[in-house]
């Protein structure tokens, strides 16, 4: 197995193996690593290229008996890998809050049972699912066609490339070695195209990528915080 993929999964098996009260830096973990591996990275993105979350998540959302319900994620592989990514990602960005969502999809004995089921159901076949898409050099193994997604918000679009632009001057005058400076300027370029793309969910793969990128540096931390603050308000996460 090569190495991206082992750091994936590592991540993915130690938040599988926590538990509720400190999943959330675990699933921050698991992200990292996604965006950190080329090769995992390259296979969500192209899973997530012109999924729409919301829609399929509210759509998963199943009625079991007269009030309880649980979650039904897409069967084929290639959805369910963008929609585990997109619910591990709102979960990261507090737009969906763990506690509830057990409590309601996956209730069970006790809050630890209830999580145990979220990590099989969710974690666990994520996990799987990614791998069976990368081969053992590290790339992808089969190629999907691509949905269009709801078009981003005109306004939220044009506000957020004019930060990025802000952002890339900031990271030209900093005292950073020129292969880290590149690394950051690709993140830049790469979220500002995927805005312009009017692809929502390919924006929310490619903001994984700037998000923990860009937090190595200090200096970008209000950049950063505000891109994800513009992306929340407008609707483009």
């Amino acid at each position: 197995m090569n190495e991206d993929l082992t750091r994936f999964d590592e991540a993915c098996v130690r938040l599988s193996e926590s538990g509720p009260a400190v999943a959330q830096s675990h699933i921050a973990d698991v992200l990292k690593a996604i965006a950190s591996s080329p090769s995992v990275y390259g296979v969500v993105k192209r899973c997530a290229r012109g999924f729409d979350f919301e829609s399929e998540f509210n759509r998963s959302k199943a009625p079991v008996g007269m009030s309880d319900y649980r979650l039904i994620p897409p069967a084929q592989i290639t959805d369910f890998v963008a929609y585990a990514f997109g619910l591990l990602l709102h979960i990261d960005l507090r737009n969906v809050d763990l506690a509830t969502l057990l409590s309601t999809y996956y209730r069970d004995a006790d809050v630890n049972a209830s999580f145990r089921r979220f990590a099989l159901e969710i974690v666990d076949k994520f996990r799987r699912a990614v791998d069976s898409l990368t081969d053992e050099r590290g790339t992808e193994t089969r190629e999907e066609g691509v949905a269009v997604s709801p078009a981003l918000d005109g306004d939220g679009v044009t506000e957020t490339t004019d930060v990025l632009t802000d952002c890339v001057n900031r990271i030209s005058a900093l005292d950073l070695g020129l292969r880290q400076k590149e690394e950051l300027l690709v993140e830049c370029d790469g979220l500002a195209r995927a805005l312009r793309s009017g692809d929502r969910t390919l924006t929310y793969v490619v903001y994984v990528g700037f998000k923990y990128a860009l937090s190595t540096v200090p200096e970008l931390a209000v950049h950063v915080e505000t891109v994800g603050n513009l992306l929340n308000r407008y609707g483009l996460l």
